[in-house]
């Protein structure tokens, strides 16, 4: 269960937690799931509109959701990350969140946010029609995780201006 170590001791939000696990699980309801049931719905994706929605292009190739990721990245001072496919983008977060440093801490809770809120909007322009910047979004994602930092992560947050 190599996704343990994304689950075990992260501090956010037990619903961002449970969102993070039915991703990496594969359970979320997206498009490409729900037509395989049956359910008919226009398969491209709510965030680009220019590819079919899948697990693997909503949470690694959809250029929306990766440019929420670039910018969490660069608030983390890690730098940018080259576009990577759903499977690389996994490994990457499985190397860099082990430990039990305060920077890898902060990047499962990162992980987990950034996952949530991702559905949280996808879920929001299919079913309300309303749309967040990708600004408004990273900024939610930052303002979650100062609010649910350890006071030893908080510190190491306070050196991270977003």
């Amino acid at each position: 269960m190599e996704w343990k170590g994304l689950m075990c001791h992260n501090q956010v939000r037990p619903r961002a937690t449970f969102t993070m696990w039915l991703q990496l699980h594969g359970r979320l309801l997206t498009v490409d799931r729900l037509n395989k049931w049956g359910i008919r719905m226009d398969p491209k994706c709510v965030m680009c509109k220019q590819v079919d929605e899948t697990r693997d292009h909503l949470f690694g190739d959809c250029y929306f959701a990766a440019t929420i990721w670039d910018r969490l990245l660069h608030w983390l001072k890690m730098g940018p990350q080259a576009r990577l496919t759903w499977s690389e983008h996994y490994h990457w977060i499985l190397h860099h969140t082990k430990g039990k440093t305060v920077q890898a801490k902060i990047l499962k809770m990162v992980y987990a946010e950034f996952i949530h809120y991702i559905w949280l909007e996808r879920n929001a322009r299919v079913f309300e029609k309303m749309e967040k910047t990708e600004d408004i979004i990273a900024r939610s994602i930052v303002c979650c995780c100062n609010i649910r930092a350890l006071p030893a992560s908080r510190i190491y947050l306070d050196n991270c201006m977003f």
